[in-house]
């Protein structure tokens, strides 16, 4: 008859270490989602690539702003032929912002071209599911002097 006795006490010990064991794994996954909470970034409007319900568009389309370049280029055109990609953001309230170009003309061919698109009157924004989002809009642009 000892082995009940003995058994009773395996099952004691074996009940505190199973509270043990569900206590530290608990607080392990208690204390995994609170660093995973810290390093979460700050909520930001994502950029949206040109996708969606309606892309940005310029107020006299995409002949119209090169138009618009046309005429801010007239003074700064470059001696040589090219051909750059403007790179840029059109955001939710239709302003151009992050203005980059993939190639070069020259120093004072480029800054003119960026202000250019800096300055830019405001675009339609891109839309998806009836909300404004900001989107990426690649435009190329060639001069032939």
């Amino acid at each position: 008859m000892k082995i009940v006795p003995t058994f009773n006490l395996y099952l004691r010990t074996l009940k505190l270490t199973m509270k043990k064991l569900l206590f530290f794994a608990a607080l392990s996954l208690l204390l995994t989602n609170i660093t995973k909470a810290q390093e979460t970034p700050v909520k930001t409007d994502p950029i949206v690539v040109k996708m969606g319900d309606t892309s940005p568009t310029f107020q006299t389309g995409i002949p119209g702003f090169y138009q618009y370049v046309s005429n801010g280029m007239k003074n700064h055109l470059p001696r040589e032929s090219g051909k750059v990609i403007v790179n840029f953001i059109v955001e939710k309230d239709g302003s151009v912002s992050n203005v980059t170009l993939d190639g070069s003309f020259n120093k004072r061919t480029d800054k003119q071209l960026l202000k250019i698109f800096e300055n830019s009157p405001k675009w339609a924004p891109g839309i998806i599911n009836g909300e404004a989002v900001r989107a990426t809009y690649k435009l190329p642009i060639t001069i032939n002097p």
